[in-house]
């Protein structure tokens, strides 16, 4: 298997799993390659590092979810894979320069 299918495997898995616990040492271990070689070789290729690409993942996640009215920012929170709602409001005020509850009052259809 050629580096980039099990990179490409791995930005597959994350998609489909972000809300669930999910740490870089699982991810590479899928990828069988060691946490250094696979932060480094993960960062090259996606242009993001493993870590700052699942969050991504899950912010992006959580703005389609927000654009829906029928979960709370807590539900939200953790069907995205966010520890807690405070860390998941820290995460996307740092993103967007608003809270959840801004972006959902300014996008919402």
């Amino acid at each position: 298997v050629s580096t980039n299918e099990r990179i490409g495997r791995i930005q597959a898995y994350v998609e489909l799993h972000c809300g669930e616990k999910i740490s870089v040492s699982d991810l590479a271990k899928n990828a069988n390659m060691s946490v250094s070689n696979f932060n480094r070789l993960f960062t090259k290729e996606v242009g993001a590092s493993p870590k700052n690409y699942l969050n991504s993942v899950r912010l992006n996640k959580s703005l389609n979810l927000l654009r829906r009215n029928d979960f709370s920012v807590s539900e939200i929170a953790v069907q995205c894979g966010f520890s807690s709602l405070s860390h998941f409001s820290a995460a996307f005020h740092k993103e967007y320069n608003m809270s959840p509850s801004e972006y959902r009052e300014k996008y919402n259809l």
